[in-house]
């Protein structure tokens, strides 16, 4: 597996630049990067926008997801990692491409909570 190296980002477009690069290296995903007014984003693939702060230390994207108890049932759920680990969180946003790339009914999104195929890329199962 092929590694971009992890040098610290400087602001939130250059963070884009380098997981756009691993994203290619590693898991040959093509994604293109849109910058402007401080924010950058790498689009993936519909439904798939991983977003970066300005700052340049964490990615952020939806899961698919929402909650599903609590005050808050129904908000989306995000999944986040910190730009000093690359290779992780390019990992988790491969799982999500791969997910995104299967039909509608097999996402984890439409499984029951507690059912095993709720369960991809190392993601814990839907809280009941």
């Amino acid at each position: 597996m092929t590694t971009i190296s992890p040098a610290p980002a400087r602001s939130g477009a250059m963070a884009a630049d380098l997981l756009q690069a691993q994203l290619k290296a590693a898991h040959g995903i093509d994604a293109d990067v849109n910058q402007g007014d401080g924010d950058a984003l790498v689009s993936v693939w519909r439904d798939l926008v991983v977003w970066c702060d300005p700052t340049g230390s964490t990615w952020w994207w939806r899961t698919g997801r929402r909650s599903t108890q609590g005050p808050r049932k129904g908000r989306r759920i995000y999944r986040f990692a910190s730009t000093s680990d690359v290779t992780t969180a390019a990992q988790r946003i491969a799982c999500r491409y791969a997910d995104l790339q299967r039909p509608q009914s097999d996402r984890p999104g439409a499984a029951s909570p507690g059912d095993p195929a709720a369960v991809t890329c190392g993601s814990p199962p839907p809280q009941p």
